[in-house]
């Protein structure tokens, strides 16, 4: 059984009571990852919907997860004998002098049929196959954790980019009016100064103002064009198929938020989960390179029927049987398993900085999403 590191562990990061902008903790209860219905937006809602039925990240991490469940399936076959049933036919001739005969003797041509089960064991005794299984089992864990890490990020990008659009939207209309406010001053400034009453560098600065609306008004034209390209890439839309056309910014529920400890909140992190199971794994795969160096026993198994005719095959006197043991301890192969080993120990160390990195991360994700909340 691989070692599972924690947050907590020692050695791991210290941990903070409690974020530093985020006041007291608060227990919260999370029912589930549906987030976006706390913005009260139906419109959201579907776009989530579609999301996670259309986003091909969600599809890759799907598939993944669906190999590494087939890749624990494999390894746990390893602890099981192997084997199964089979049958041959050999058309031989012997020679004459392997049986003993005069020169020139012709041997016949006969053939030889072996009907039976073949059947072998390597016998766990370091624990090679359990350490493989316990490995492919965790990594298994892992992508189902990568999974609803893809999830989390393809819905919150998807609320993000709605949002985005939202508040585009908003300033678009405001950029608008406030274009049609700056012709209508220009206007005014023109018949001022056909009056006399205005000069010609009022109505320069006037005409800049106007320019400058026009291309505030064209910049968010353009950028909210892209974010709808880029809210139809996350849900699986070709270009142009989405478009927000109506929804404002300020029709949208701000949702409460409630803070937890950190170390309670680091655990419900898919990436973190994920990162922890891979750590898990590698000291599984540590333990299973160690046990390579060792002796193994072996146990084959062969029953069955052999018999130069085929009418006879079956019959009590065909009935053939054997068990066999070998024991076998790597000697040439040394070098290359201790380097194995060596690999393997530099691959877990590698993992458990880059979970300590993941947890840090996370903790610097959350204050850094208090800081801009307040």
């Amino acid at each position: 059984m691989g070692e599972v590191l924690t947050p907590e562990a020692p050695g791991i990061v210290a941990l903070p009571p409690q974020f530093a902008h985020g006041g007291e903790p608060v227990q919260v209860q999370m029912t589930g990852p549906e987030f976006w219905a706390a913005f009260r937006s139906p419109e959201l809602v579907d776009l989530i919907r579609r999301a996670e039925l259309g986003s091909r990240d969600i599809t890759v991490a799907i598939a993944r997860l669906r190999q590494a469940e087939a890749g624990a399936d494999e390894a746990f076959g390893g602890l099981l004998p192997s084997g199964g049933l089979g049958g041959t036919q050999t058309t031989f001739k012997a020679s004459a002098n392997t049986a003993g005969l005069p020169a020139g003797v012709s041997m016949p041509v006969r053939q030889q049929r072996k009907v039976g089960l073949n059947a072998s064991w390597e016998l766990d005794f370091w624990g090679k196959a359990s350490s493989n299984f316990e490995a492919a089992s965790n990594r298994a864990d892992a992508a189902a954790f990568a999974m609803a890490a893809t999830r989390l990020a393809v819905t919150s990008e998807t609320a993000l980019s709605y949002v985005q659009i939202l508040s585009l939207r908003d300033r678009l209309a405001l950029g608008r009016e406030n274009l049609t406010l700056a012709r209508k001053v220009q206007d005014n400034v023109k018949a001022r100064v056909e009056a006399g009453s205005a000069t010609q560098i009022m109505l320069a600065q006037q005409e800049t103002v106007v320019l400058q609306q026009e291309a505030t008004v064209l910049r968010l034209q353009r950028t909210l064009a892209q974010e709808e390209v880029t809210l139809g890439l996350l849900i699986g839309a070709t270009p142009g198929e989405i478009r927000i056309t109506r929804g404002s910014l300020g029709k949208l529920a701000i949702p409460k938020l409630g803070v937890g400890a950190p170390a309670d909140l680091l655990r419900r992190r898919p990436d973190v989960r994920q990162a922890e199971e891979l750590v898990a794994a590698s000291a599984n795969n540590v333990a299973s390179a160690r046990a390579a160096m060792l002796p193994s026993l072996t146990l084959s198994l062969q029953k069955g029927f052999e018999s130069l005719t085929t009418g006879a095959l079956f019959s009590g006197a065909a009935g053939v049987f054997s068990v066999a043991g070998q024991l076998t301890q790597p000697i040439f192969d040394a070098p290359r398993l201790l380097a194995q080993l060596e690999g393997t120990q530099a691959r877990r160390q590698e993992l458990i900085a880059t979970y300590q990195q993941a947890v840090m991360t996370s903790l610097s994700d959350v204050e850094k999403a208090l800081i801009a909340y307040g």
